[in-house]
């Protein structure tokens, strides 16, 4: 249903008006219409991302800081999985274990990752992207 708003000078307000309403056309979709023409829009965008025309990080700078980040974020979980599993292990046996090392290593890949999330953060600040 479409309703288009007038103004009403007596009431100073917009007011509906079926009149106009009246002269404007609306075009009905079949249900099969409106899927083949999404399905196309969809089929475009893909070929888009596929042929890399599509950037949603601005530069590719900026896209490589963000691989780089979530690099340093897979290999600090896995890390930290492993350390884990190295620590129940040497709670169960004899063998020693380093657990100061252990931690200092993931605090440092901390501290590395927190360092690279600041310069992407400052190079968006800084409109770079």
């Amino acid at each position: 249903l479409l309703i288009i708003m007038a103004n009403d000078p007596s009431k100073g307000s917009r007011t509906p008006t079926k009149s106009r309403a009246s002269l404007l056309k609306h075009k009905t979709r079949s249900p099969g219409e409106s899927v083949r023409e999404s399905e196309k829009s969809l089929q475009k965008l893909l070929e888009d991302f596929e042929d890399g025309k599509l950037n949603a990080f601005g530069n590719s700078d900026m896209l490589r800081k963000l691989n780089e980040i979530r690099e340093i974020q897979e290999k600090l979980t896995l890390r930290h999985f492993e350390i884990d599993q190295m620590r129940i292990r040497h709670d169960s046996s004899t063998e020693g274990y380093k657990d100061e090392a252990s931690l200092h290593e993931l605090t440092q890949t901390l501290e590395k990752l927190g360092a690279k999330i600041q310069s992407l953060h400052s190079t968006v600040n800084d409109g770079e992207m």
